[in-house]
């Protein structure tokens, strides 16, 4: 706590109210989980910038998703701090089974929204989810977004907790690109060209500033397959201070991480963005 000097009591507050009860304690990835994730996962994939991940926490990572193996990846790569997951609220922590492992991997949830895609595509996107379990969730999202509702508590909950966990030193996993879309034309759940990005991150590190003085770095981290290999890149950290550009905070990390992609896959950021200059000297 001595690290934010005049606002150390602030900052204890804040963390007694809002710290999930679950993750109160500070502990990283379960020994035994991190070693099965490295050993099935981490170690099979090329990884390049590692020395890029900053010594201690906290900081954010945003990352594309486009399978199961980026978290387990993350959470390998990432045993050596705590670090939390942001998953999603219905589909998983809503889940009998997945919010299990959800908890054992010391996730978060936040609530989910498909607001990026039209009342057609959300309509398309139900023909193609075969899960039940999923399909309601799904549904009943789209009925909540129809009729104007937003989860504003579990929002306000969500980035309350994200911005706690953080003030500890802690380290945040986002994905961007929110729920999976089942578009996927090799069978897996999302398609590898990466969508725009919705708001969270962004928000989380404001309201981090606000509360601590200081600034929470971010790190984007691109995922992909060439010839089966899943290869990871590990981008620069810098934090939304350094956005000076026209792109909003949440687009310049995506643009971020569409740059360490391959062209075919960089999706709806592939041609729309100048490349973002970071200056964080």
């Amino acid at each position: 706590m001595e690290r934010f000097e005049d606002n150390a009591e602030k900052v204890r507050t804040y963390q007694e109210k809002h710290l999930p009860e679950s993750l109160r304690s500070q502990k990283k990835v379960n020994l035994v989980i991190a070693a099965g994730l490295e050993a099935l996962y981490a170690r099979s994939a090329n990884f390049e910038g590692l020395e890029n991940l900053p010594e201690s926490g906290p900081f954010i990572v945003v990352a594309n998703h486009f399978n199961v193996k980026e978290t387990e990846i993350l959470l390998a790569t990432l045993k050596n701090y705590d670090a939390h997951v942001v998953a999603a609220e219905k589909v998983h922590g809503e889940h009998p089974i997945r919010k299990i492992g959800l908890s054992a991997i010391r996730g978060i949830t936040a609530p989910e929204t498909l607001a990026h895609l039209s009342p057609e595509e959300k309509e398309e996107l139900l023909s193609r989810v075969s899960d039940d379990f999923v399909k309601e969730k799904y549904q009943e999202i789209i009925e909540r977004e129809a009729e104007g509702e937003v989860d504003r508590s579990g929002l306000l909950k969500f980035i309350r907790s994200s911005v706690a966990l953080l003030s500890r030193g802690d380290v945040l996993i986002v994905y961007p690109e929110g729920l999976w879309l089942y578009d996927g034309e090799d069978g897996s759940p999302r398609s590898h060209e990466l969508y725009k990005g919705y708001d969270g991150f962004n928000v989380i590190a404001e309201q981090y500033k606000k509360l601590t003085g200081e600034d929470v770095p971010i790190v984007p981290i691109s995922f992909y397959e060439q010839d089966g290999q899943k290869e990871v890149k590990v981008g620069t950290p810098s934090t939304v201070r350094d956005n000076d550009s026209e792109l909003s905070d949440t687009d310049w990390y995506m643009k971020q991480i569409a740059d360490m992609l391959p062209d075919e896959q960089r999706g709806y950021y592939t041609q729309k963005f100048e490349s973002p200059e970071i200056n964080n000297s």
